[in-house]
């Protein structure tokens, strides 16, 4: 199932719940490509990547009804996998990470498993909430998805607003008021999202070599990809994929 992100609504939970546990916290799809995160850094430098991705694989594989969270802690850091289900089927899951410094005085709460069941649960049931629920009562809003599919295959172009006005037959005015309606920002934020987004992916999923990358997103200029990559991410497009290698 392919999912409109309103990007601010979800950026400001994340960023709430960040501020009330002091946790990392990443929402990835069912592939466990990210979709946001807060802060903003590689998620494969907070968790191990290979253990997340068999948590997850067994996760999808089992018919449970409930939604487990899948705990890893050690002395220095707390890790918990979180599904996102509806009916059985997942949808998607949350990563959270809460770290430990030695030597540092400001450590992060201490949370007993009480407080993380707690935590956990509403995080979940508030990402459910924005992520699958919002998407059903959006089914009836084709127009928003057929803009965001075109987008999503069609990096290649050049994706201007006037470009998008003619495709779909709307005014200037009409097609901002439905990006900042359905996806939470602007249409040209929200093209430069799912740019990055594809970006993360390919990364991490193919060997293309970085100026191949840029060209799939629709970025002929490497230096201007590099640079709107590292503002949003917190650091280059080498460095991510590097990150994701070691782990």
């Amino acid at each position: 199932m392919t999912f409109l992100y309103n990007i601010s609504e979800i950026s400001l939970l994340l960023e709430n719940f960040h501020t009330l546990l002091d946790v990392n916290i990443c929402v990835c799809d069912n592939q466990l490509h990210d979709i946001l995160s807060y802060p903003l850094l590689p998620r494969n430098t907070w968790f191990d990547t290979k253990e997340i991705q068999r948590e997850a694989n067994r996760l999808k594989g089992s018919n449970k009804e409930q939604n487990s969270f899948i705990y890893h802690e050690t002395p220095q850091k707390m890790s918990v996998l979180i599904p996102i289900r509806v009916h059985g089927t997942p949808y998607g899951f949350v990563l959270v990470n809460q770290e430990r410094h030695e030597g540092i005085t400001e450590q992060p709460v201490a949370l007993s498993h009480e407080q993380w069941e707690s935590a956990c649960s509403l995080l979940q049931n508030s990402i459910t909430s924005f992520l699958v629920l919002k998407q059903i009562n959006r089914e009836k809003e084709p127009l928003a998805q057929q803009i965001e599919y075109f987008i999503t295959n069609n990096m290649i172009e050049s994706l201007s607003i006037p470009f998008l006005c003619e495709k779909f037959s709307l005014s200037k005015s009409t097609l901002c008021q439905i990006a900042k309606v359905h996806y939470g920002v602007g249409i040209a934020k929200y093209i430069k999202f799912i740019r990055m987004q594809k970006t993360k992916e390919l990364l991490l999923d193919t060997n293309l070599q970085i100026h191949e990358i840029a060209y799939q997103v629709g970025i002929d200029d490497y230096n201007y990809f590099t640079k709107m990559f590292k503002s949003i991410m917190g650091t280059t497009p080498l460095h991510y994929r590097k990150a994701d290698t070691i782990h």
